[in-house]
C-alpha cells in the first residue's frame, strides 16, 4: 500500500455512561493508521477498529449510535472519511466480535449476550419500551421524563407505542443471554413453577410473553444476521416467511 504510516492513538471512555470527550474519563489506546484516507487493511481479529467496537460494546456499554459518532471523530482526527453509521457498527460487532475473543481466550465469550444491553437500572423498561423506538439508539423519555437509554435495541424497525411507566430497579445481572435447553429441569420446574404462584409475578411472565411475541421478527433478524454476517429488515423476513 503506497503513502506512509504514521502512529496515533485513540482514547475510550473508562466507564459506562461518562462522556467520551472529558479528558478525566479517557484512557489512551494505541492505533497506528494511515496517513491517507485510505486504511490498510488487517485481519478483522487484530483490526484497531473492530477490536475498539467489542471493547465500547461489550466493557463500556454504549450504543450503536455512540459507538458510530465515537468511531467517526476518531477517523476525522486521522484525516480519514468518517463514513461509521448505525447498521455499520452493529454488523461488525456480530461478525467480528467472536473471532476477537476467540484469539483472546475469552472463554464462554457470547456475541448475542451483547445485542441487547440488558442494563439493571433500567432493564424491564428498556424491554418494554424497545416496541415504541426505531433505529435512532439515542435516549428517549419515559412516562415520568427519565432519560432512558434504548441503544441497546435491535436494528429492525418496531411499531410505535407510548412508553410504560418507570418499573422497579431489576436487581438480576448486568449481561444475562436465555440459552435455550433440549429439556427442562424437573428441579428447576419445581421450585420455579411455585414462585410463579405469585400474582405479581404471572403478570410479569404475562407481559415478558407479550413482549417476545411483538419482537418475535426482531429475533429473527438477529439470528439472521449472527448466522449469514448479513443484515435483513425484519419485515422482509416476515414477508417472506408468509409466502412459503
Amino acid at each position: 500500500m503506497k503513502g506512509n504510516l504514521v502512529s496515533s492513538s485513540i482514547t475510550v471512555p473508562c466507564a459506562s455512561g461518562t462522556d467520551p470527550t472529558s479528558p478525566t474519563t479517557l484512557s489512551p489506546i494505541p492505533l497506528t493508521s494511515p496517513a491517507s484516507s485510505k486504511r490498510r487493511r488487517l485481519p478483522v481479529e487484530t483490526d484497531p477498529e473492530n477490536i475498539l467496537i467489542k471493547t465500547l460494546r461489550t466493557e463500556h456499554s454504549m450504543d450503536w449510535t455512540s459507538i458510530a459518532n465515537y468511531l467517526n471523530r476518531e477517523r476525522q482526527k486521522r484525516g480519514e472519511p468518517q463514513t461509521m453509521t448505525q447498521p455499520a457498527v452493529y454488523s461488525r460487532f456480530v461478525r467480528n466480535a467472536p473471532k476477537i475473543a476467540q484469539v483472546n481466550g475469552e472463554v464462554g465469550f457470547d456475541v448475542k449476550d451483547f445485542m441487547y444491553l440488558r442494563h439493571p437500572h433500567y432493564y424491564i423498561d428498556q424491554v418494554n419500551v424497545q416496541l415504541g423506538v426505531a433505529n435512532t439508539g439515542n435516549r428517549e423519555l419515559s412516562a415520568s421524563g427519565a432519560p432512558l437509554n434504548y441503544g441497546g435495541a435491535p436494528m429492525g424497525g418496531f411499531r410505535k407505542r407510548k412508553a410504560p411507566a418507570p418499573a422497579k430497579k431489576w436487581k438480576g445481572h448486568g449481561h444475562r443471554s436465555v440459552r435455550i435447553k433440549p429439556n427442562p429441569d424437573p428441579k428447576a420446574v419445581d421450585s420455579n413453577a411455585e414462585r410463579l404462584q405469585d400474582p405479581g409475578m404471572t403478570l410479569h411472565m404475562m407481559q415478558a410473553v407479550e413482549v417476545v411475541n411483538r419482537n418475535f421478527w426482531t429475533f429473527v433478524a438477529d439470528e439472521m444476521e449472527r448466522a449469514t454476517g448479513e443484515f435483513f429488515d425484519w419485515g422482509a423476513l416476515e414477508r417472506r416467511f408468509g409466502e412459503l
